[in-house]
Formats: C-alpha cells, structure tokens, sequence
C-alpha cells in the first residue's frame, strides 16, 4: 500500500513539473502580432512664410488604381490619410489663393 502512494505522489510530481514547465515556455513566447500591409501619409502644410495653411484641400491618389481620398487640414495645417494599401502614391495641396501644390 506504501508503495502505491509512493507511486502516486512520484506521479503527481511529474505532472505538477510538467505544468510547470508549459506555463515557463507559454510565458516566455513572444505574441506574434499579424501586419496589415497598410501604411499611413500625414503632414503639416505652410505657406512660403512658414505659417500654418488650415482649410486646405489634400488629395492622395493611387498610382496603380486611380483610387483618391481626400482631406481638409485643420487648424494647424495638419492632415493624415491612415490605413493606406502599401504602393505609389501621388499627392495634391490646394487652397484658394495659393498655387496648387503636387509631388509623389
């Protein structure tokens, strides 16, 4: 009988061992975080006097699908396109007053 409860404990050493030891190696392995594939294009637009140009209109254009989105900037001139599929794009700054701007 001292045998089998020495059996048993022997075994419930290796198993609390072993739960052990899979936790260790699940906490030590780092989260694989998947990637979008998708980007984002911010800035700031300002006039020739370095002053923040709010209102104006930014156009981002795919090159290989002619998909456009387009924002307005705010107060300070900012504007951000997130979440962009990865590839060439073309951009557009234009505002009333001011001479359109465009660049890849």
């Amino acid at each position: 009988m001292e045998s089998c409860e020495l059996g048993l404990r022997r075994i419930h050493h290796v198993v609390h061992l072993s739960l052990i030891i899979l936790v260790a190696l699940g906490l030590t392995a780092l989260p694989a975080f998947p990637q979008t594939g998708a980007g984002t294009v911010s800035g700031t637009v300002r006039d020739s006097a370095e002053a923040f140009v709010s209102g104006a209109k930014v156009t981002i254009t795919n090159a290989e699908t002619g998909i456009s989105k387009q924002v307005v900037t705010s107060q300070e001139g900012l504007y951000s396109f997130p979440a962009l599929p990865i590839g060439p794009y073309r951009l557009a700054v234009e505002k009333e007053g001011f001479q359109t701007w465009a660049g890849h």
